[in-house]
C-alpha cells in the first residue's frame, strides 16, 4: 500500500456525489442517512470502515497509474501531456480545453476510428491525472 494521508481520505469523502456514498454506505452496511453527510459530521463508529474502504479506492488509484506509466516507459506510449497535446507547465485551464477540442474530435459518435472509445478513456484519464495536484505531482515524478 502507498503512503495515503488521513487529508486524503477526507477530500476523497468530501468529493464523492451522494450517489457514490450511497453506494458505499450500503456495501459497507452503514446506515445511508450517513452518506449525505460530510468527514467531520460523520459518526466515529463508521469512520474504520469509511477509511479502510477509501484508502483502498485511492490505493487502487494508485496502483492503475502506476502501470499506466510502467506501461507507457515499456513501449514508449506517449505521455498523458502529449494524449492531450499541451505542455509538460500547461495550466488547468489549458489542459481543460485541449480536452474538449480532443473529445470531441474523437469522439466515438462523431469518428469512425475503431478505437475512439479507448482513446477516448485515455483522454479522460490524461484530464483527471494532469487537472489534480496530487495526482500530477506524482505522475511528473514517475516519467521523469
Amino acid at each position: 500500500m502507498t503512503n495515503i494521508t488521513y487529508e486524503q481520505i477526507v477530500e476523497k469523502w468530501n468529493t464523492k456525489t451522494i450517489q457514490e456514498r450511497y453506494k458505499l454506505c450500503h456495501e459497507l452496511h452503514i446506515p445511508s442517512k450517513h452518506a449525505e453527510k460530510n468527514w467531520k459530521e460523520f459518526p466515529d463508529k463508521h469512520t474504520d470502515k469509511i477509511m479502510s474502504a477509501l484508502h483502498q479506492e485511492l490505493d487502487d488509484v494508485d496502483v492503475r497509474q502506476e502501470e499506466f506509466v510502467n506501461h507507457n516507459e515499456q513501449t514508449n506510449s506517449p505521455t498523458l501531456y502529449e494524449i492531450l497535446g499541451v505542455s509538460k507547465h500547461a495550466s488547468d485551464e489549458e489542459i481543460k480545453t485541449s480536452f474538449r477540442k480532443q473529445i470531441l474530435k474523437f469522439h466515438a459518435d462523431k469518428n469512425n476510428i475503431d478505437d475512439a472509445d479507448e482513446f477516448s478513456k485515455l483522454l479522460i484519464e490524461a484530464k483527471d491525472v494532469l487537472t489534480n495536484h496530487e495526482k500530477r505531482l506524482q505522475y511528473d515524478r514517475q516519467i521523469s
